[in-house]
């Protein structure tokens, strides 16, 4: 390109010299355009040369594009791999499953009839159950509105003596009338001392209120740990606390009329104290004589039974 504009200046010079101002001026009009048309040519080129560049450029992110598209389908392609495999286990389990079915369904009517007589007899047999339960819970509730009576019966005739120690508690199911000996017998003594008889026969006025007893009377003596001396035919706190239950026991029964066959007489000596301790004020808690009053649980026995 430089050598052919070289040329064309030498020429130019040449005819310069040869040809006249006329031709000078055609021939610099001429040069005028060809090298308008070389900055043209130029121009263009530049441009051509960002273009290859754009493109240039343009190749490689479509490589890129194309590398990443091929990465993302390989990844597609394993899922759907992965997909038929599953699509298959799960048809092999659809499989089981309606073999299973179809094995139920084949299965004889005497097996299903079977099975509905079955859950009839267990629905029978719950309600059966059921109906005993209600019955036990009837007997419990009766039995606790006849102990609630009877303790307040019982508070009510034995209240003058609480200040002479009788108290009387519901416990675990229990009516407990507790006498001190205070109330009831003198040191040592088995014999019952005024004010204790006529505690007793308060106590069998209300029981023999009762025409049909539900219940037995356990009366148990209790000492305190100081040994019995010098007492006789008394060898020991077994012998006291027992011989003043029978005391009692003989009183009730013979002056009190009360139905021997609901009394049990017991000692328990100084075994079971209310009160630990060695002074006189725990000892003379412990010596006392409980009447325990028990409801009879032959009815309840007998629904647990049926059961």
């Amino acid at each position: 390109m430089v050598k052919v504009i070289l040329w064309i200046l030498l020429s130019m010079s040449v005819i310069i010299s040869c040809v006249s101002k006329k031709k000078f001026k055609s021939l610099d009009y001429q040069y005028q355009q060809l090298a308008q048309n070389l900055q043209n040519c130029n121009d263009s080129l530049a441009a051509k040369n960002q273009t290859i560049e754009w493109l240039h450029q343009e190749i490689v992110a479509l490589k890129d594009s194309l590398t990443t598209t091929q990465k993302e389908n390989e990844q597609k392609a394993y899922r759907i791999d992965s997909l038929f495999s599953e699509i298959d286990l799960k048809t092999q389990m659809i499989e089981t499953c309606q073999e299973n079915l179809d094995n139920l369904k084949n299965k004889s009517s005497r097996e299903i009839k079977n099975l509905i007589t079955t859950l009839e007899q267990l629905q029978e047999d719950l309600k059966i159950r059921e109906q005993k339960l209600k019955e036990f819970e009837k007997m419990i509730a009766e039995r606790d509105n006849e102990l609630q009576t009877l303790i307040t019966k019982l508070r009510t005739a034995l209240k003058p003596y609480e200040e002479a120690g009788l108290e009387v508690q519901l416990k675990n199911g229990e009516i407990i009338v507790s006498l001190s000996n205070q109330l009831l017998f003198a040191l040592g003594s088995i014999e019952i001392d005024k004010k204790g008889k006529e505690a007793l026969a308060e106590f069998a006025k209300v029981i023999n209120h009762y025409s049909e007893v539900n219940f037995l009377i356990y009366v148990e003596g209790h000492t305190d740990d100081i040994p019995v001396t010098n007492l006789g035919d008394i060898k020991d706190n077994w012998d006291l606390s027992v011989m003043r239950s029978t005391s009692v026991i003989r009183y009730l029964t013979k002056e009190c009329k009360v139905n021997p066959k609901i009394l049990v007489a017991s000692g328990r000596g100084q075994y079971e104290p209310i009160r630990e301790g060695k002074t006189n004020e725990a000892r003379a808690k412990n010596r006392r004589t409980e009447i325990l009053i028990v409801p009879k649980l032959d009815s309840l026995m007998k629904i647990i039974e049926k059961n």
